[in-house]
């Protein structure tokens, strides 16, 4: 009943970043965003059978760089059919295993932050907790257009995503601030 009990790579929220990169690295090619709280790092050198990488974020100021969410990426180009079947499978997987999670479907939306309309989103997260939003579980496909994804060299892609209560907080309403 604790979001530290998922694992993505065995990767869990609270270890450290340390524990699977080196400080230097970490320090070096780290990316921080308008509101300064926190940062993000991809680990690409993973030995993974899933996913493309890893990417983990963590309070910038941190010296223990503690993980406070971790999201596996697997690339789906041009293939939103395809991403939504595994984004179905792998959320009744994780039903079997946490039980006592709240499942959310969001369904299949256009992502508002494109004005051309062309992006489209399908997501599902599981909950600990209330409902009004706790630590969660995301399983998300992202199915980029065009121009989304030339600007921002971003590719379509499933996202499974652990994080706390807080970081969700922050990326919600105080990331692009």
């Amino acid at each position: 009943d604790d979001i530290r009990d998922f694992e993505i790579e065995g990767i869990s929220i609270g270890d450290s970043l340390l524990l699977y990169e080196t400080k230097e690295n970490i320090v070096a090619l780290s990316e921080g965003y308008k509101s300064n709280l926190y940062s993000r790092f991809s680990l690409m050198d993973i030995n993974s059978n899933d996913y493309y990488h890893i990417q983990v974020h963590y309070k910038t100021n941190d010296k223990n760089y503690i993980i406070n969410a971790i999201a596996g990426v697997i690339k789906y180009k041009n293939e939103f059919k395809k991403c939504k079947k595994k984004k179905e499978e792998i959320t009744k997987a994780i039903l079997n295993q946490f039980p006592n999670f709240i499942p959310v479907d969001h369904g299949s939306y256009k992502w508002a932050n494109d004005p051309s309309g062309k992006t489209m989103v399908s997501q599902f997260f599981f909950e600990l907790g209330t409902k009004d939003y706790n630590d969660n579980i995301g399983i998300s496909c992202y199915d980029w257009s065009d121009d989304i994804s030339k600007k921002n060299n971003w590719f379509d892609n499933l996202r499974v995503s652990v994080q706390t209560k807080e970081f969700d907080d922050w990326l919600i309403n105080k990331s692009s601030k």
